[in-house]
Formats: structure tokens, sequence, C-alpha cells
């Protein structure tokens, strides 16, 4: 028997990493996408309209070659590795080619913001073992900083070239040769898998590591524990007596409740006996999962409180190709909702709403809006006693014995930047909807055609959301969960209207009644969720 066929449910395309759904908003949005406004129409100067695009081509392509003079790695012709960022590099200049200059301005936008978040994530790394703010760092800080980034020491090690030393702009140029951090990352993992040189046998620890350990206070041992990062094993210190110990660098969190540090910001490095250290080894794979995806540091401390457990051990299963685009599109997604939530800020309040009612909104999108399939049970249901898994349109089509699309191939590759263009076809998108109104019949849509749906768990931070169909939308408008804003200012005041009642009734039901369009009864008003968080409720 084969897999349900809901991979691509009509109109109701948008991109999402993994073997795990994608989002579309469900909102009744009937029209197209917004045209982008040319500055040169707005003008009126129509008869100059070819020279202006003119310059503003040349313009783009001063912009580009200088990005790759500085930046050789991310031109595809002159480079033998793979970077992520070379997809729109390559698009920017067949829209060149092409005299579209829109499409090449926004290409050229999306690589110098992929560009702008990976470097900055790497100058941050490299800052922590700077103390000095030299510029430099020597071969042991070096190793620890592959510790703290999670890679293997042997990538890096070509750096050292006899001085001792590597420059930030060593480094930064290495890891873009390298194909970014994402290539770096995928290069150790099956080393640091199969190898256990760095390994001690006793507690199960290896660089990188999280984990949550005792530490030093005055001299003795701690009554509490603290979040920590393992940057070395075996370390012989007199402290810790004849044995060796775990080098260990603190200060990812605050101090556990109890402890005299506690409630106060504190970094140190010390050497602790092994026995100190409290975590379990299943804990490091999330968290080399959360390095991949960008979020280091202090961020993954906040993390585990707000994501359930189950959906960390998710990101464990996302396959190479998954964990770059949805990298990508965090960069993306960051730098568009901070742009835009400024606006979107003085927009509720035109409507008559505050913070209370806009938090309340990427709350509720966030953490509670259910994320769905609609499926048509008469035709699958009996398939699901068998299948295990949510098909690709690349598997439905292989598995029914019909030539794949190209569609769906140019859509992934315009808004993953080229991620899933070697990828195999159960790990490329899956396609699904999010039901932001919390409609009990899902979405409108998506309901034309199917009338039954699924809902998914434990994904949230596995999806790439767009507001409107993902054939429209271009690479600024795909969002995350968590970063939404911008997908917010495409709904118009009614639907806002209507996200803020249905928000407010789940986030903070105490505060609002019941909305006017259901009589004032809140038993009328047929919500999946409502006040709980239970989808079966």
């Amino acid at each position: 028997s084969g897999p349900p066929t809901c991979g691509l449910m009509g109109n109701c395309v948008t991109g999402a990493p993994h073997g795990q759904q994608v989002a579309k908003n469900g909102m009744q949005i009937a029209r197209p996408p917004k045209k982008v406004s040319d500055p040169w129409e707005e003008s009126g100067a129509s008869s100059t309209a070819p020279r202006k695009d003119a310059q503003i081509l040349a313009a783009v392509a001063a912009q580009l070659r200088r990005l790759t003079q500085e930046q050789p790695y991310l031109d595809p012709a002159g480079s033998h590795d793979f970077h992520p960022l070379q997809g729109w590099v390559q698009q920017c200049h067949d829209s060149l080619q092409l005299k579209r200059h829109v499409d090449a301005e926004e290409a050229l936008r999306r690589a110098l913001t992929g560009l702008v978040a990976e470097l900055g994530q790497l100058r941050a790394a490299f800052k922590r073992f700077d103390a000095e703010g030299l510029g430099k760092i020597d071969s042991d800080s070096l190793r620890h900083l592959c510790a703290y980034t999670g890679w293997d020491v042997e990538e890096l090690a070509v750096l050292d070239v006899g001085r001792g030393e590597v420059t930030l702009q060593e480094f930064l140029l290495f890891v873009g040769r390298m194909g970014g951090t994402q290539q770096l990352f995928d290069r150790c993992r099956p080393r640091s898998t199969a190898s256990l040189e760095d390994v001690c046998n006793f507690e199960a620890l290896s660089t990188g590591m999280r984990v949550r350990a005792h530490f030093y206070l005055e001299g003795q041992k701690s009554s509490s524990w603290r979040e920590a990062q393992v940057l070395a094993v075996g370390v012989c210190e007199q402290a810790v007596g004849t044995s060796t110990g775990v080098l260990l660098e603190f200060g990812l969190g605050y101090a556990h409740s109890g402890a005299a540090c506690a409630g106060r910001g504190w970094r140190a490095r010390q050497v602790v006996p092994a026995t100190w250290i409290l975590s379990g080894f299943e804990d490091a794979e999330p968290v080399a999962a959360l390095r991949e995806l960008g979020i280091l540091d202090d961020q993954q401390a906040a993390w585990p409180m707000t994501i359930e457990a189950s959906e960390l051990q998710t990101l464990r299963q996302l396959a190479c190709c998954q964990r770059a685009a949805l990298r990508l599109v965090r960069a993306q997604a960051t730098s568009s909702h901070e742009r835009e939530i400024a606006n979107c800020r003085t927009r509720f309040q035109k409507l008559g709403f505050g913070d209370e009612e806009l938090q309340a909104v990427l709350t509720w999108v966030r953490d509670l809006a259910p994320v769905v399939v609609h499926v048509r049970l008469d035709c699958v249901g009996h398939l699901l006693e068998s299948e295990e898994f949510l098909r690709s349109p690349f598997e439905s089509v292989a598995l029914q014995g019909g030539a794949s699309s190209s569609l769906p191939r140019r859509l992934e590759h315009s808004l993953f930047g080229g991620c899933y263009d070697n990828a195999k076809p159960f790990e490329r998108c899956k396609y699904g909807t999010l039901n932001i109104m919390n409609d009990v019949r899902g979405d409108c849509d998506a309901r034309r055609h199917e009338d039954s749906y699924l809902v998914l768990k434990d994904l949230r931070s596995c999806i790439s959301v767009t507001a409107t169909d993902a054939e429209g939308v271009l690479g600024p408008g795909v969002a995350t969960l968590e970063r939404y804003a911008h997908a917010l200012a495409q709904c118009e005041h009614g639907e806002l209207r209507r996200l803020v009642d249905v928000a407010m009734a789940a986030v903070a039901p105490e505060k609002v009644g019941c909305p006017a369009a259901c009589g004032g009864r809140w038993d009328s008003l047929q919500l999946l969720r409502g006040p709980s968080e239970d989808p079966m409720a």
C-alpha cells in the first residue's frame, strides 16, 4: 500500500524543512501577493524608467562584484566548495542577466542578510576566547573555540601556520571557504559519532557537550549546580588530586537557587572532577542540533524551558540539508521580523490595541496555533494503519510511478537558497497549514479539497511559514513561528481584529469577553483549543 496522498494540498503550498510539516497561514486570504513597488515608477518619471532601471542594475551589479571580491567563496564560479548563500548569489547574477532589477535586489539582500547573520555569530564566538580584544587567539584558545562551537579541532588546525595564533579575519575567511558553519558541522558530525578519542568513558562526556555541574566556590564544592560547556576532558589539575578532571566553562545561565551567586551573572573556567557533573550524555545531541540552527550560548539556556523535551529530541532527527535550510530561514526571518515589528506596533495602536495584544498574537502563533495537515479520510484513512510518515510531493510522485514536476523544485530552491537541491525525496519539505484562526473546521482553503485534518505536534521549532501560498512569496515573506511580525504585516485590518480575539482568548481569557460576533456567548464560538492547550479539549 502507498503513502497518504496529502503532500500538496491544492493551493496550500508553503515550505518547511525536515520530514516535518510546514504551514500556510490559515486566514481567508483570496488576494494576489502584494506587488513590490518600483520607486522610479512612483516618481512619475515614466519616460526615464529604462534609464533609471539601468542605473539600479548597474548599482546592484557593483555591489555583487564587491561582495564576491571580499567573500570569494560566495561566487559559485570561483569556489569549489558549496556554500548555502551561493544559491542567492547565483539568483542575483541570473536576474541581472535578465535585467530584472527587483529580483536582483531581493536576491542580493537575502545573500547579505545571511552573511551578516553568520559572520555575527562567528565574531561572537571568536570574541569569547579573545579576552584582550586583540583580534587574535592562540592555539589553546582555538581548541576551546572548537569545543564551544561543536566543531572538530582537526578542521581548524590548518589555521595554525606556525605563528601560534589565528586572527579573526583568517578565522572568518577559513570558515567561509570551508562552506560556512553548516559545512563544518556536517564534516565533524560523522567523526564525533564514530570516534571516542576525546571521550571520558567514566562519565561518557565529550567536548562541546552541555552539562549541569557543581563548581568551586571559595575552594570548596558548591552546594548547587550550574550550566556549563565541556571544553576538554582528561585534564590534569592539582586541585582535583591525582586523577584527571574536566575543563568546563560556566556562565551559560544563572546559578541554581541556593547558591551564593544565584541570580547573578557569572562566568569562569574551572577544572572539576568528573563526578561533579550531573547531566546525562543524551543532552548533547539536541544541543548540537541547536548550534547548527544558529542558536548558541545564552539563547540555548532558554530553549529547554520554552519547548518540550520531545520537541528537542525532534531536532536530533533533522538531516543536514534540513538544518541548513532552517538556519538560513531563521536568519532571514529574524532580520525581517526586527525590521517590521515597530510597524506592527504602530498598526496595532491605530486599531485600538496595545503591546499586550501584539504580544498575545505573537505568543499564540509561537506556542499554541495548531499545525494541521488536511486529508481525505475516505481515501487515505486505511493507509494510516501502515504508513508512518507524511510524504513529500517528490515521494508521492515517485511511489506512484510518475515524473516529478519542476515547480516544487523551483519553489524550494527560491525559498531555501538551494539547500534542498541535492536532498533525498524523504528529506524534502512537507506541506501543511497553520490554523491561525483556530477554526474547528481547519483551514478554509484546504477544506475545499480535504474535509478532515490531523493535528501535528513536536515540530514547532522545525517549521517555516508564509502568510500566503508559498508560490507567491518572496524570501523575506518566509517566517518562523517565533519570528512572525513580517507575516502579520500582510494581514488585512479585519483579519488582525479576529486574530486578536482568538489570541487573547487563548493566552489571557480572563481579560477578554466573548466577541460580539458570537452573541456574547463562549459556548457558541467553535474553537479547536479555546482557553485550553489541549488540542482535543
